[in-house]
């Protein structure tokens, strides 16, 4: 036999086994635990951080496109305000070169002072624009006019071939560099001719610097840090809020996606200005829809605004957002941690009652039926002593065969068998709680046994009893320990149906720190359909005249109670091993 925490090795096959895993006589009320955390996992935490997550990811898409097509917007106004600037210095040239003085300064050359004199008055308005520039060519491409007498017309760039003939306004950019600071001038030929015939008799030209020219475009700002910027279709760029980046190129596949559609944006890792994953929001500038120009203009690129903002800023409201959801969500979890921790403690308090019930329950059944066994064991005891009485009664001389002796000694055994009766009885009415104290295992099972004996001499049940060689003192309750064994016999006695039976109990030491308590038996044993089963409450293999004990589920439990672990290990028609461990008492 093993006595470590195992099963015996009398049996010729391999036995049925079955441990109760601790808490399994509260299986009903951890059942309902998990029931009703599943219900507030599925109704409460569930449903809403899944909400808080589908929430919290469509408002950030829909932020983040917002915030997208907010900076397209800025763009598009940039590129709206350009054109409509580059519009208006196109109609002015236009304007200009319709004008009498300008014909009669190209028609006759050594016009007088006075012709000179109104034709700077004619263009006073727009020396208003620093930086603003106006000259004056003949046909054959010498300066005739300049818009400031200390200053001479600059020489021509190579005008197109057809610049006479198509008759319209040729734009240029032009780069200048003034004390260190690079910057680009619009430059603007228009062709003049005569108002008579229509020949060709020069063009006159004007300057605006870009930095000036779309000062409104830099006013244009998003937040603290957002600027709008004017780029070409080659990289470079044209107009800056930011006067260093004039000297810079925009990444090539910068260039490409604005290519793609007229307006639109992007997030952006190219670092512009300094920036790793900035909103870009960014439109093409149109300058032929507004006015015709000669398609030669501008080099035959295209231009492009774009507008950024330094992320920290930008995305200051996503993460704000963010840490708002992520602190509802977090506060939401404690509020339903709190609510369950309560359903907890609730259910917890339930649980000692229910508890408590269960046992009292498995109890009232046992007394009901053990007190229709004794009454059975009383009731013949009784009318078998009324007989002896009787008889005692009717011998009026003194017995000397010694047949009234014997009569003495068996109603004195009787009597002996229901106060044992009535003892075992009185365990089953006892309800006070649990009171633990050092115990003699090896005394207590011969008490126990002694209490049921008459039960077992009634069925002639052979009960052995091995003890330990040494003392095992185990820490527990007298009252319910006892009740234990006495069951546990109780049931071995249920189990035999043959006359040679056989109840076996032993006392060894066991694992470290534990007794061990083992009752076996030579009955009927346990089918595999109940093996599993038998810890739970209210299950049982016996018919209902034969439960006279409180069932593997109370019995379980109250080893549990002491901090000890039950296991059985069963054959049908072999029988039945219980192997226990109980605490021993520290040294």
């Amino acid at each position: 036999m093993n006595h470590g925490f195992g099963y015996g090795t009398g049996f010729s096959r391999t036995p049925l086994t079955t441990k109760r895993s601790p808490g399994q006589g509260r299986q009903v009320s951890w059942r309902l635990k998990r029931l009703i955390i599943t219900c507030l996992l599925l109704i409460g935490v569930i449903p809403a951080l899944s909400g808080l997550l589908l929430i919290h990811s469509v408002s950030e898409k829909e932020m983040t496109n917002s915030i997208g097509r907010h900076f397209m917007e800025m763009a598009e106004t940039a590129a709206g305000q350009i054109e409509t600037k580059v519009g208006e210095k196109l109609v002015t040239a236009q304007w200009l070169a319709r004008l009498p003085s300008v014909e009669n300064m190209l028609l006759f050359p050594n016009a007088g002072p006075i012709e000179v004199s109104n034709l700077r008055k004619l263009v006073m308005p727009e020396f208003s624009a620093p930086g603003f520039v106006v000259n004056l060519y003949g046909g054959n491409g010498e300066p005739v006019f300049s818009g400031k007498p200390d200053r001479k017309g600059r020489a021509l760039p190579n005008l197109p071939k057809d610049f006479a003939s198509k008759g319209l306004p040729w734009v240029r950019l032009i780069k200048e560099t003034h004390n260190g600071n690079t910057s680009y001038r619009l430059s603007i030929f228009t062709p003049v001719k005569d108002r008579g015939d229509g020949h060709y008799l020069g063009l006159l030209y004007t300057g605006y610097l870009l930095q000036h020219l779309f000062e409104a475009v830099g006013n244009i700002r998003i937040g603290q840090t957002g600027h709008s910027n004017l780029v070409s279709s080659s990289g470079s760029f044209l107009f800056a809020s930011q006067r260093n980046m004039i000297d810079h190129q925009l990444a090539p596949s910068m260039i490409k996606q604005f290519a793609k559609q007229r307006e639109g944006w992007m997030i952006d890792d190219e670092k512009v200005y300094g920036f790793t994953n900035a909103f870009v929001g960014y439109s093409a500038v149109d300058l032929s829809s507004k006015r015709s120009i000669h398609p030669d203009s501008l080099n035959a690129e295209n231009w492009y605004t774009f507008t950024i903002q330094n992320p920290r800023e930008t995305y200051a409201p996503i993460n704000d957002f963010r840490n708002r959801v992520l602190l509802y969500g977090l506060g939401m979890a404690l509020f339903t941690t709190l609510i369950g921790f309560m359903a907890f403690q609730l259910i917890h308090n339930e649980q000692k009652s229910y508890d408590s019930e269960l046992i009292h329950r498995a109890t009232t059944d046992s007394v009901r039926l053990v007190l229709k066994s004794h009454q059975e064991i009383a009731k013949s005891s009784l009318e078998e002593f009324l007989a002896l009485v009787g008889e005692i009664e009717q011998e009026k001389t003194i017995d000397k065969s010694g047949k009234t002796e014997k009569r003495i000694n068996k109603i004195e055994s009787g009597l002996a068998r229901i106060c044992s009766a009535l003892e075992h009885l009185s365990y089953f009415a006892q309800t006070h709680p649990l009171e633990k104290e050092p115990l003699d295992l090896d005394k207590l099972v011969q008490e126990s046994v002694s209490l049921i004996n008459y039960l077992t001499e009634k069925q002639a049940i052979k009960i052995s009893i091995k003890t330990a060689e040494d003392r095992l003192i185990v820490d527990g309750d007298q009252r319910l320990l006892r009740l234990v064994i006495m069951n546990l016999v109780m049931n071995a006695a249920q189990a035999i149906k043959a006359d040679d039976g056989l109840i076996e109990i032993s006392t060894a030491p066991g694992k470290k720190g534990y007794a061990f308590l083992q009752v076996s038996d030579n009955g009927v044993g346990i089918n595999k359909q109940w093996i599993d089963k038998i810890f739970d409450p209210y299950v049982t293999t016996k018919k209902p005249e034969s439960r006279h004990g409180l069932g593997l589920a109370t019995v379980g439990g109250i080893i549990e109670a002491h901090g000890g672990e039950i296991s059985v290990s069963s054959l049908s028609n072999e029988g039945t091993e219980i192997s226990i461990l109980l605490p021993l008492v520290a040294d």
